[in-house]
């Protein structure tokens, strides 16, 4: 199978896109669980079992370890006026210290440059990371565009109790095959890979001769597992298209998007191929027994309503938070949402910025002015109103206010515990609701007992040894 020459370019940073994706507007869905497995049952054509659902990893959501949150900290400074990207590292931010320290368990090391296997280098990223055990695995993916033969991405297992570190895959060329990996998934303790291989056997006697259209290699993409323990790949299947994108499994099925976006499913070896039309994967969000399902009407992405699967009786339950919601996330145990006084107001903003925009101001037609408005109108409806956080249990019944301030914009991440981790941003009221630039990205803790924010400081940076 051929395919265009961008598209090849294109697929491998789609992941990327996917997993960094967080917006104010966005449901903040994918959330491993790490639970034990209760015993198989079967449901929806076996598709579940009670925590086994994993729906994507999470380098700017983060995850609990250890009741810590695990995140990466964009570390910058200043130059000339403008901020720079120096480095992207894992760190964890314990809430009852109130500290923030590096996974690296180097004691002489000082987590600010390449030399720290848990700093990327410079001018690459942490693509996606994921915990499982005592095992973190993350991708570091380079923000250049180097030639196709330069390695792009890595991987890496850590231990974070004994310091131990592996590579388990870079973007290498052997011969005329240049593989790479695509995204990287944790079910049972063990990693399973969306590895693509490109042919270029041919391209050197293609490109001696004139052609209206550039050298195509030939695509292939499989799914191949890891176990840790014994430290052995394997090769479990060729993907039905080369054009999938591997977004999420479960113990019995792998899901798929093609270009269109329509899901596709797999069982492990590579067989029933299913369509999955009534599958929004995306809006996924997993619990210890609950699958919750988030659904926009008129994909404004705004007012979100829910519905939940109960793994264990095969059934579907209706959720009524009472308002329309903005955000929202769960834990073994509870659901968390947000929401605003004029959420309904935003929600047609969102709908459609420019003709939201057109209406208030007819008048204005310069397309530099028009964006500044949208800007303006944005922050004075983000911030002009209430901000209220909302805990229910995994029913989405007995609702509970733990935040509510004014001018202010709360995104949730991570709840564990007492705490939620999120980031949070400000208006100014005597400024148009202009947004006032919060040190760390804003990254904050609110305690669910007293309502305090308590704002995450960043890892002290060590440019020079």
């Amino acid at each position: 199978m051929k395919i265009p020459k961008q598209f090849i370019e294109f697929i491998s940073l789609l992941l990327t896109l996917f997993l960094l994706f967080t917006s104010c507007s966005s449901i903040y869905e994918h959330m491993p669980d790490t639970t034990e497995n209760d015993g198989e049952i079967d449901l929806s054509e076996e598709y579940f079992t009670t925590g086994q659902v994993v729906c994507g990893s999470s380098a700017n959501l983060g995850v609990i370890y250890e009741g810590q949150w695990v995140y990466v900290e964009s570390t910058q400074i200043e130059v000339d006026g403008i901020k720079q990207n120096v480095a992207e590292r894992l760190v964890k931010y314990n809430p009852v210290t109130d500290t923030v320290s590096s996974l690296c368990l180097n004691p002489n090391c000082f987590h600010s440059n390449e030399e720290c296997m848990l700093c990327a280098p410079y001018a690459w990223i942490v693509a996606y990371f994921e915990i499982f055990g005592d095992w973190i695995m993350y991708t570091y993916r380079s923000v250049m565009r180097p030639d196709k033969e330069i390695d792009t991405q890595r991987t890496y297992l850590y231990n974070l109790k004994t310091g131990e570190s592996r590579q388990l895959y870079a973007r290498t060329k052997e011969g005329e095959v240049l593989t790479s990996q695509t995204g990287n998934f944790v079910m049972n303790g063990k990693i399973y890979t969306a590895v693509l291989e490109m042919d270029y056997t041919g391209q050197e006697e293609y490109n001696s001769n004139p052609h209206d259209t550039p050298f195509m290699p030939e695509t292939r993409q499989y799914i191949e597992e890891y176990d840790p323990q014994t430290q052995k790949f394997e090769r479990l299947f060729e993907v039905p298209n080369a054009d999938y994108l591997l977004v999420g499994l479960t113990n019995k099925r792998f899901f798929f998007k093609d270009s269109v976006e329509i899901t596709w499913s797999t069982d492990y070896q590579g067989k029933n191929l299913s369509e999955e039309t009534n599958m929004p994967f995306d809006f996924w969000m997993v619990c210890d027994k609950y699958v919750y399902l988030a659904e926009s009407p008129d994909y404004s992405k705004e007012g979100y309503n829910f519905r939940g699967y109960d793994l264990e009786t095969d059934s579907l339950f209706n959720i009524d938070f009472g308002c329309q919601i903005r955000s929202a996330l769960v834990d073994s145990r509870r659901l968390c949402f947000t929401t605003m006084s004029n959420i309904d107001e935003y929600k047609e903003f969102a709908k459609n910025t420019t003709a939201y925009v057109k209406n208030l101001y007819p008048d204005v037609i310069d397309p530099e002015k028009l964006a500044q408005m949208k800007t303006q109108v944005r922050n004075q409806l983000q911030y002009g109103g209430s901000f209220q956080i909302f805990v229910t249990d995994a029913m989405g019944e007995n609702k509970q206010l733990v935040f509510e301030k004014d001018h202010v914009n709360f995104i949730p991440f991570r709840i564990s515990g007492n705490y939620i981790f999120g980031t949070i941003s400000y208006g100014d009221p005597n400024n148009n609701y202009q947004r006032i630039e919060t040190d760390g990205e804003g990254r904050c803790a609110l305690n669910l007992e007293t309502g305090e924010i308590t704002l995450i400081p960043q890892l002290e940076l060590y440019l020079e040894k």
